[in-house]
C-alpha cells in the first residue's frame, strides 16, 4: 500500500480516537476556537547556487489563521479526563531562512513570501488528543494541562496545479484557561505546542522535523 493510500485510513483512525475522547466521560465541553498558528519545518540537504550544488539548511515557517473544534471530557468531580482537537489552518505567508555552506564562508538569507505568489492553496490539518489534568478548578475559572499527540498533515497545490503533501507526528502539551459565564457557557484561551517528527511526503529527502505552536481563543458549551 502506498503512503498516500495509507493516509485516509490514518485520518479515519485519528478521527475515531478524537470522537472516543467524548464518549467515555460524563461531562463534555465542546469549543469553537480560532487563532494565528506558527509552524516550522527544518530542512537539511544540497542546494543550487546557480553554478554549483552545495550543502546547506533551510527553515520554513508557514503562517496564517486557523479555525477548529476543541473538546474535553471529565467525569463529575474528577481532575483527570480526555481531550481532543481538530483544526484547519489556512496558510497565507511563508518565511524562508536559508544558510548555504561555501568554501571559506556561509551565506545566509531570509525572505517572507505571500502564499498566493507561489501556491494556489496551502493548508495544514491538525488532529490532537491527550490526557487532561485540572490543575485549578474554581467557581468561574478552570485551568487544564495536558500531554498530547499531534498529527499534522500539510497539503498544498502550486500555481502549475501540482499537488503535494507532508505528514508529521508531534508530541508536546496543551494548556487551557476557561472562564465560566454560566454552568453551560464559557470563554476559553488555549495553546498547543508540539515537536513534530517528519513521517513522509514530498519533502522527505530534505525535511527532518518541525514545530507546531497553536494559540487559540474561543467560546465553549458544556453538554
Amino acid at each position: 500500500m502506498s503512503e498516500k493510500g495509507l493516509l485516509p485510513k490514518v485520518l479515519l483512525v485519528l478521527a475515531l480516537l478524537f470522537l472516543s475522547c467524548f464518549s467515555v466521560f460524563a461531562e463534555t465541553g465542546l469549543e469553537i476556537v480560532g487563532g494565528f498558528p506558527f509552524f516550522t519545518q527544518k530542512h537539511e540537504g544540497y542546494y543550487s547556487t546557480g553554478s554549483d550544488v552545495v550543502p546547506g539548511s533551510m527553515d520554513i515557517s508557514p503562517r496564517g489563521f486557523s479555525v477548529g473544534v476543541f473538546g474535553s471530557s471529565f467525569k463529575e468531580d474528577k481532575i483527570v479526563g480526555t481531550l481532543g482537537y481538530v483544526g484547519l489552518n489556512f496558510i497565507t505567508k511563508l518565511k524562508v531562512e536559508q544558510e548555504i555552506e561555501l568554501p571559506g564562508e556561509d551565506l545566509e538569507s531570509s525572505d517572507t513570501i505571500d502564499v498566493d505568489d507561489a501556491f494556489d492553496s496551502y493548508k495544514i490539518l491538525n488532529i490532537g488528543f491527550g490526557i487532561g489534568f485540572k490543575v485549578l478548578s474554581l467557581e468561574n475559572v478552570n485551568i487544564v494541562l495536558a500531554p498530547l499527540v499531534n498529527f499534522r498533515y500539510e497539503f498544498f497545490k502550486n500555481l502549475m496545479g501540482t499537488k503535494g503533501t507532508d505528514v508529521f507526528l508531534g508530541v508536546g502539551g496543551a494548556v487551557g484557561l476557561d472562564y465560566n459565564f454560566t454552568d453551560s457557557f464559557y470563554a476559553t484561551a488555549k495553546a498547543i505546542v508540539t515537536y513534530d517528527f517528519f513521517l513522509f511526503g514530498d519533502d522527505e529527502e530534505t525535511c527532518e522535523s518541525g514545530m507546531s505552536i497553536l494559540p487559540m481563543l474561543g467560546v465553549g458549551f458544556r453538554l
